[in-house]
């Protein structure tokens, strides 16, 4: 799945003709925080490419099959898995189902100037 994403961080310098910019050490380029906009949902994501002008980001949302540790060894230090289940298909498809779901929902239906803020975040700082 891929998702556009505002995103928040300072701009140091930034070439217009290149499209190419460098981001500050203290407060780098970022998506939103998804922990603030879509918390509780287990995937991972990576960001494809940034348009700085426009103040966003391409965003490749992936998922994976979840492990449960069912038992323990105690007698380890730490502890050792003893036995585990892994999310059957229909579990996974389910759950990725409802988690795109829930990111179109978040990012189709509030503006951008909601999704700043419900995450406490600023807008991306051009240099």
């Amino acid at each position: 799945m891929i998702l556009r994403v505002p995103i928040t961080g300072k701009l140091i310098s930034y070439d217009s003709k290149t499209k190419q910019g460098v981001g500050s050490n203290d407060n780098p380029i970022r998506p939103l925080d998804f922990e603030k906009l879509c918390s509780g949902h287990d995937f991972k994501w990576t960001a494809v490419t940034y348009d700085y002008e426009g103040g966003t980001a391409l965003i490749e949302v992936t998922f994976a099959k979840k492990i449960t540790v069912t038992e323990w060894d105690n007698t380890k230090d730490p502890p050792e898995p003893l036995a585990w289940r892994r999310e059957s298909d229909a579990e996974f498809y389910k759950r990725q189902a409802a988690t795109e779901k829930a990111l179109l929902k978040t990012f189709e239906q509030k503006t951008v100037d909601e999704l700043y803020k419900i995450t406490g975040e600023l807008r991306v700082e051009m240099p």
